[in-house]
């Protein structure tokens, strides 16, 4: 029994793609082995994929585990899971029951002539991109370099150019926190490789230590040898430094004009004759960061996940616990900045990445419902003092096959809390791929549950009219009072697609309303967060995704292949970035693209985000992780998707172009590129409305790792909001690794604040949808309760605002769904109001 329990979570994590050939799946499902021969089959097995590097994306839970699905998962799956017997592809249907396994339809080209073809498009249409990429590789080299060695003047000797022009700092402007930006764009000369030498080593015998870079080559323009016009190339940067004595951080970022040598011989490598620096700031913040670690949980041998990320106050005492679903843990918070550690359940704890906590049996107690190993919803109710039950009861009878997005509210107003739970499907698995790109509808089933009040759900999906859109590939998605008449409307955030909005009746009954409402709509979403970003007393919403820079120097280029234009016309659409939408209530519900979204719209490869304010100024800041998957090397798997993959295959199945897909991404499967690699996270400061800076590095969140889960909470009630990140650390041979980071906020002199809590347990009703209103100088201040938001990830039911140097505040009111009212005039500025009503 012992040898069965240890080897079960590896059966689980390594052998199921394995599964797929017919005489291991047919040993082991016969029934003529006991358990424990048919894991050691299964180890004989298990063995054969370990020693040719595969691993599986985990979208089948591991026993203690939570599952995160992440392309990069599926990428690593795609190009190894092969038969050593035969070379090929062992095929992952991701399904229950062989019945619901799409047809496969066979692409009229081999792979190895899909590869040709590939060889082929790459010296004439994509020659220009392809000459792109030789150039960028001076820089890529560059950018590994700087993150092996330190010594960034010994590195640079190494990058030979012929002509620097830098610019001279302007006058320091202040931005907040102490930070002071500053333009870099007064005149100086122009210096050699030498003089850069130099310059270099008196910024280290300063004190100056680099801490991280980025480097991306998002314009090209090709050599015209007959007009001796040589190569030319916009690189933009960022390049962030530490210094101890005195203590201070220094963020540059901009652009570099660069102009290539002439051709020299064949097979040299490009090099810069001449380099000039644009369109650069520098800021600087003297002093700590905001930041300090409060608290870091792992993963270990027995959990190999940590999402979902949850944040709730199960106890009553005025803070939140952390519940990290994927350690089958809650973090029990006792103030102060301590913890307590407890499981969720005693009992065996599998759950998918993706949960939600409310109070689905209507008996005033917080429950968790998540997608348990069978792919089942399963309710977890809560318990007298906090906590959960032992034992899950399954509480719809849905199966699914790669929940990721769940978001509750009562949608038909009848008093209980039901149920939307979208999935994600992954491209490249047998060869098919979201089709069309842009609006894919090819994924796994949506389905909206009703409640029946005593945490029971039905499926009416199709009766509420959610019906056409709902196999989207969903990463987020919340019940949201979008047009103000108090019923719950519903967003989805998709990847392969963008957003889609759906205005409810108030009876459940559902109608899209995306163009209607929406002027902008496209991006590769991955999650969203809410605020009042423009400070006119309404809700806001930040849809991120992927920026991609790759598209933009196509674009620039002015390539793409004449037999598919409509992937031509969209493909800056879906690979703009991140889309601000703002509330523009007096035209009705209408929701607009910010007019300096530029600002914001390329953070990365962006998954969580939460919205809050910093530093208690008055306006709400940003938290963006990004980074999907960094290899060895920062050369980027993009340009292979954006010059081949996005132009082939269908959503149907195609053996041959699995294939093709696995020889594509070999390199990034082994781990020897990136696909947006080394992005670092994004803090954008509001400045009181108007625009967006990023201040990451200089408030010491900039993190380099890639990211996923972002949530934010008062953990310490200390009026400062903190921060929680969830770190992904690839690994290309077994399990990856996840840390969630609690940081607590350390912003001296931050402003005045106020909040409120609501706690089912003293108020008789859910908070979900409740509308909290602060009035402050004559002017409302709103937000709503929401879940489903930000990226596997859920926020307490808190309502915080900061005031500044404001000591004096009106009213603040909060309305229910269900149109119950609590309000108190002028009340004490920093604290939270705890509301009190009878059921």
């Amino acid at each position: 029994m012992t040898i069965k329990a240890n080897l079960r979570g590896r059966f689980w994590t390594i052998t199921r793609p394995l599964m797929q050939l017919e005489a291991v799946r047919a040993l082991c499902h016969s029934g003529e082995l006991c358990g424990l021969s048919r894991v050691c089959i299964l180890l004989v097995v298990m063995t054969a994929g370990c020693q040719q590097r595969s691993e599986v994306h985990n979208d089948v839970p591991q026993s203690g585990r939570a599952v995160e699905s992440t392309t990069a998962d599926l990428s690593r799956h795609t190009a190894d899971s092969k038969s050593e017997s035969t070379g090929d592809p062992i095929v992952e249907d991701n399904m229950p029951s062989p019945s619901a396994v799409q047809d496969s339809t066979e692409t009229p080209l081999s792979a190895n002539e899909i590869l040709r073809e590939r060889q082929r498009r790459d010296q004439t249409l994509w020659a220009p991109e392809v000459e792109a990429q030789r150039h960028e590789d001076f820089f890529i080299r560059l950018w590994d370099r700087l993150r092996a060695d330190q010594n960034y003047a010994e590195v640079a000797r190494q990058f030979e150019f012929q002509r620097l022009e830098l610019k001279t700092p302007g006058s320091a402007e202040p931005i907040g926190l102490s930070i002071t930006r500053k333009s870099l764009d007064g005149e100086m000369p122009a210096i050699g490789f030498a003089d850069w030498l130099n310059l270099l080593g008196q910024f280290q015998s300063q004190g100056y230590q680099l801490a991280q870079s980025e480097w991306h080559h998002s314009q090209f323009t090709p050599a015209d040898q007959d007009a001796g016009r040589p190569a030319s190339s916009v690189v933009s940067f960022v390049v962030d430094v530490t210094r101890d004595d005195p203590r201070e951080r220094l963020s540059v970022r901009g652009k570099l004009d660069v102009t290539w040598r002439m051709p020299q011989a064949a097979g040299t490598s490009p090099q810069p004759e001449r380099i000039v620096l644009s369109d650069a700031t520098l800021g600087i913040r003297p002093g700590r960061p905001l930041f300090e670690p409060l608290l870091t949980a792992e993963t270990d041998t027995d959990f190999r996940r940590v999402m979902p990320l949850l944040l709730y106050d199960l106890d009553g005492n005025g803070l939140s616990e952390i519940i990290v679903g994927g350690l089958n843990a809650i973090y029990w918070n006792e103030g102060g900045g301590k913890f307590r550690k407890s499981p969720i359940s005693a009992l065996e704890f599998d759950i998918f990445d993706s949960a939600v906590l409310a109070d689905f049996t209507g008996d005033g107690r917080v429950d968790l419902v998540a997608i348990d190993r069978d792919r089942y919803p399963v309710l977890y109710t809560g318990v007298e003092g906090g906590g959960f039950s032992e034992f899950a009861q399954r509480c719809a009878d849905v199966q699914f096959e790669l929940p990721k997005s769940l978001t509750a509210g009562d949608m038909d107003g009848d008093g209980d809390i039901d149920l939307w739970i979208a999935q994600y499907k992954f491209p490249y698995v047998q060869g098919a791929m979201p089709t069309p790109f842009y609006d894919a509808n090819d994924g796994y089933p949506a389905s909206l549950l009703r409640n029946d009040g005593q945490g029971a759900f039905t499926d009416v999906t199709r009766e509420a009219g959610l019906e056409p859109k709902r196999h989207r590939r969903t990463f987020s998605s919340s019940f949201v009072d979008l047009d103000g008449d108090r019923d719950l409307d519903l967003i989805v955030v998709n990847d392969f697609c963008g957003l889609d909005a759906y205005e409810n009746d108030g009876a459940g009954k559902f109608v899209d309303v995306t163009d209607k409402w929406f002027d902008q709509k496209h991006l590769f979403g991955m999650g969203h967060t809410f605020g009042d970003y423009d400070l006119d007393g309404t809700w806001d919403m930040y849809l991120i995704g992927m920026s991609s820079t790759t598209a933009r120097r196509l674009e620039s280029l002015q390539l793409g292949r004449d037999d598919k234009p409509l992937i031509n016309q969209m493909r800056m659409a879906m690979g703009y970035g991140n889309r601000m939408m703002l509330s523009r209530s007096d035209a009705g519900p209408r929701y607009e693209q910010a007019p300096f979204n530029d600002d914001v719209a390329r953070t990365g490869w962006s998954w969580g985000t939460s919205s809050f304010d910093l530093e208690n100024d008055g306006d709400p800041d940003i938290y963006v992780a990004n980074g999907h998957n960094s290899g060895k090397s920062a050369k980027d798997y993009c340009t292979r998707y954006w010059c081949h993959d996005v132009y082939e295959g269908t959503s149907a199945a195609s053996q041959e172009l699995f294939k093709a897909f696995g020889q594509s991404l070999q390199d990034l499967h082994q781990g020897n590129i990136s696909w947006n690699g080394f992005e670092h996270n994004v803090l954008w400061l509001n400045d009181q409305g108007r625009s967006f800076a990023n201040v990451a590095f200089l408030a010491g969140v900039g993190f380099e790792f890639d990211a996923r889960g972002v949530a934010t909470d008062d953990l310490d009630g200390d009026g400062r909001v903190d921060l929680l990140v969830v770190e992904y650390e690839s690994a290309q041979l077994g399990d990856a690794e996840y840390r969630v980071h609690a940081l607590q906020n350390k912003v001296e002199d931050a402003g005045h604040w106020i909040g409120v809590r609501l706690d089912e347990a003293v108020t008789g009703r859910s908070p979900i949808g409740a509308v909290a209103t602060l009035t402050v100088g004559g002017r409302d201040r709103t937000a709503q309760i929401v879940n489903g938001d930000s990226f596997s990830s859920q926020h307490a039911p808190v309502v915080h605002w900061g005031l500044g140097d404001i000591e004096r505040v009106e009213r603040l009111r909060v309305v229910w769904q269900d149109g119950s009212e609590w309000s108190i005039d002028t009340p004490a500025v920093d604290q939270y109001l705890h509301p009190i009503m009878n059921r």
